[in-house]
């Protein structure tokens, strides 16, 4: 029984150092991470993608770095290190950072990219975002009244293109259903809001329902604002 006992303060004493060592390492990489995120920062719009993947390694590693500060939660941290940035336009810049080039970001500006990504990624199924995206080989489907759907390549279509593209593969994946005027009615609503060009609408019983609604004050209001002005 005295050896259990002190086999087992053992066994704690060394998972309390390893927690211990881990939190310390943890620190040591926020710390470089937050370095680099401020030299970038520093460097304008040239260290746009450095600088996004930067702060994606920040927030997506297992646990997010940010963890190992003092800071409240994933928004504290933001407020904080990314001054001007919202939860939205963070995600967006991974987003972006994450699938395309330096030259496709002059190229095309930020707003198509964010839109062609959510395209690539809704029209796979995907719950994560696509790999890298050469908008060369990449055409798009584009509704167009009694033509049906045309393709167009994806560098030669416009943001608005593909925001209709998105918004007709909104349909019922599991019967294929179109989607209902109501519905129809709704996310066109929605997606006049830049904030809310993520958010994914659909009425099913009687009863509505969105996905992707960034968390974060200023897309909130905005959901809030287009759905105290939709007219059942």
């Amino acid at each position: 029984m005295a050896t259990a006992k002190k086999r087992s303060t053992s066994e704690e004493k060394t998972l309390v150092t390893d927690l211990q060592a881990a939190a310390k390492e943890g620190k040591k990489k926020l710390a470089a991470a937050l370095r680099v995120i401020a030299k970038l920062r520093g460097q304008g719009t040239e260290s746009y993608d450095e600088l996004w993947e930067q702060v994606r390694d920040v927030l997506e590693a297992e646990p997010p770095l940010w963890r190992h500060g003092d800071y409240k939660h994933e928004a504290d941290f933001i407020r904080r290190e990314l001054p001007g940035e919202t939860a939205r336009s963070v995600r967006r810049n991974i987003l972006v950072a994450s699938c395309f080039t330096p030259k496709d970001e002059a190229d095309k500006g930020i707003s198509f990219l964010e839109e062609l990504a959510l395209y690539a990624q809704q029209r796979a199924g995907a719950s994560k975002r696509p790999a890298a995206i050469d908008i060369d080989r990449m055409f798009v489907a584009i509704p167009s009244g009694k033509l049906g759907t045309v393709r167009k390549r994806a560098r030669d279509a416009s943001v608005q293109e593909v925001r209709k593209a998105r918004r007709a593969l909104r349909t019922d994946g599991a019967t294929g259903k179109a989607a209902s005027k109501q519905e129809k009615a709704l996310r066109a609503a929605i997606a006049k809001a830049e904030e809310l060009a993520s958010v994914s609408v659909a009425i099913r019983g009687g009863q509505a329902s969105f996905a992707g609604v960034p968390f974060d004050q200023k897309s909130l209001r905005a959901l809030g604002k287009t759905l105290a002005t939709i007219k059942l």
